[in-house]
């Protein structure tokens, strides 16, 4: 027996294409989920790329040699991050360019991009897009002391 107004508890997993070409409804989070989910995957992978290589490449070599130290050098730890940051395919993006927080050995990379709607165009009043956020961080370990004999 047919329900009325029967409530979906989840919107469709993709969007359907004939429902689009002859005008049909289309559930509008089914938009947004796809495009905004791989986006934000993206930039998590991004956001721990750069802080693992910024927590390797970052370290004041002059401390680390003096010291023995594992201490990271602020800007050298920024420069490594935009570097690799700048080199994705993600760069276009980017909503602003990454927070980074450097402290002794470790680093938290932040990064907010804006993620276009796929179908966005064909739904009149429909939102172009959003922003996604993903954060990272990544500290040095060191190697344990050996045991005393």
């Amino acid at each position: 027996m047919p329900v009325r107004d029967a409530v979906l508890t989840d919107p469709p997993a993709e969007v359907d294409p004939l429902a689009l070409a002859f005008g049909g409804e289309v559930d509008e989070p089914a938009l947004r989920v796809p495009q905004e989910d791989a986006l934000a995957r993206q930039a998590f992978e991004l956001a721990a790329a750069a802080a693992n290589d910024a927590v390797a490449a970052g370290v004041d070599q002059g401390r680390l040699r003096t010291t023995h130290a594992y201490i990271l050098d602020p800007e050298r730890t920024r420069a490594v991050v935009g570097d690799v940051v700048a080199a994705s395919e993600l760069a276009s993006h980017l909503a602003g360019p990454p927070v980074v927080t450097v402290t002794g050995a470790g680093v938290r990379v932040e990064l907010t991009l804006e993620a276009d709607y796929i179908f966005a165009d064909v739904i009149p009043g429909a939102p172009d897009g959003t922003v996604v956020t993903a954060s990272a961080t990544a500290t040095a370990v060191s190697e344990p002391e050996p045991p005393a004999p």
